[in-house]
Formats: structure tokens, sequence, C-alpha cells
């Protein structure tokens, strides 16, 4: 007879494997979003504003309410940036967010 524990390190172990399998098929099957070529251009716009802004990674951060880690993973696209996220980081920049959209629409022809 297998004890309590043994079972639920059994249900625990099986639960792993699950989502093991699952993270297999995402990362054989389709990247995720900002991993994806078109994502590319976004974190060196990103940068290129806050540069240009004369602001540094925590500098940024204040203006946003987020860690300097949010900022650099931002840039380095190892974390993906939603619309509003995107809307935040050019108004705290100084640029209108709707510029900074065409311009990255233009930079992917």
């Amino acid at each position: 007879m297998t004890s309590r524990r043994s079972r639920l390190t059994l249900a625990v172990y099986a639960v792993s494997e699950r989502v093991a399998t699952e993270k297999r098929v995402t990362v054989l099957g389709m990247a995720k979003a900002q991993h994806a070529q078109r994502y590319r251009l976004l974190p060196g716009l990103l940068r290129e504003m806050r540069n240009d802004a004369r602001l540094t990674q925590r500098g940024l951060a204040v203006k946003l309410g987020v860690t300097h880690i949010f900022v650099h993973k931002s840039e380095i696209g190892e974390r993906r940036v939603d619309v509003t996220e995107f809307m935040d980081w050019c108004r705290a920049c100084g640029v209108d967010p709707i510029e900074a959209f065409k311009s990255l629409l233009k930079s992917r022809r």
C-alpha cells in the first residue's frame, strides 16, 4: 500500500510531466511572441526612444513605476511589451505613441 505522501509525490510528478510535455510542444511548434521574427524590431525601438530621451534604464523605470529589470528585459526582447505598456513607454520618453508605431511599421517594410 502506498502512503499519502508517495501518492502526492506521484501526482505532482504526473502534473510536472504534463506541463513539461506541453512546454516542449510550444517550443517545437511556434516561437513565443517576443521571439518571433516580427517582434524583433520593437526592443530596439524601445531602447532608441529611451536613449533619445536621455534616460537611464533606472530613470525610465522610475517614470513607469516598474523595476529597471523590467526595462532591461523589455529592451533585449526577453520580456514581451503589450500595447498599453508601449504607450506608457512612449509617453515617458516624450514620444507620441502613434508616431512611434508608425516608425515601427515603416521599419518593417
